[in-house]
């Protein structure tokens, strides 16, 4: 997947966590919302682009500086 690509799943991610029917279904998307939120932030950094701003998942718990 290329960046455009794993930013509009990570958004899709969240559309489907919002309108889950349950916390099962709920925490399944929230998993992959931080999945792609770790693939983006990768990518981001192996293109030299910031990778420590602003956290992708509310609550996501602030990360080192991956220099």
């Amino acid at each position: 997947m290329d960046l455009n690509e794993l930013l509009h799943a990570h958004q899709i991610a969240a559309m489907k966590a919002y309108r889950a029917d349950n916390a099962d279904e709920r925490q399944n998307h929230f998993d992959l919302i931080a999945l792609y939120a770790k693939r983006i932030r990768l990518m981001r950094k192996g293109v030299g682009s910031p990778h420590n701003g602003t956290p992708f998942v509310c609550g996501e718990p602030p990360r080192p500086d991956l220099s």
